[in-house]
């Protein structure tokens, strides 16, 4: 999971179970959010693969907990999008690129973030990202 506030991103490796009780946490405050996660859409091709039930069982839980909140916002993108601008050298210039165990997921949950930003909060990202990045 990855949070973006007040220009500070927070990267974490959460567990399924604990997904929710930091998902509540995370939003606690009364400061609007927007709750960036992968569209999942099972093909053809996904259901030969992997059912992926987890996937399709956290986007429920995210949606519920923010759903129940009247100033946050669920924002579904696709994770071939955000990997297209979230690339690795922009989390690395950013200084968001993680190494080490999970840090694939805390990757993919920061490529979400930066385009959430980039379509989303154009002004936010474009103070984060400087010339010399693009």
């Amino acid at each position: 999971m990855a949070f973006f506030r007040c220009s500070v991103l927070n990267q974490h490796a959460v567990k399924f179970g604990e997904v929710e009780d930091n998902l509540r946490a995370w939003l606690g405050s009364e400061v609007p959010t927007l709750v960036v996660i992968e569209r999942f859409v099972i093909t053809r091709n996904t259901a030969k693969k992997t059912q992926q039930t987890d996937a399709l069982k956290l986007s429920g839980v995210i949606q519920n907990v923010v759903e129940r909140s009247t100033q946050h916002t669920v924002v579904y993108q696709n994770m071939s999008d955000a990997k297209k601008i979230g690339n690795p050298a922009m989390l690395r210039a950013l200084g968001w690129w993680k190494t080490g165990r999970n840090a694939a997921h805390m990757n993919d949950a920061t490529a979400q973030v930066v385009k959430a930003l980039a379509d989303l909060r154009p002004a936010t990202f474009h103070q984060l990202v400087t010339p010399d990045i693009i």
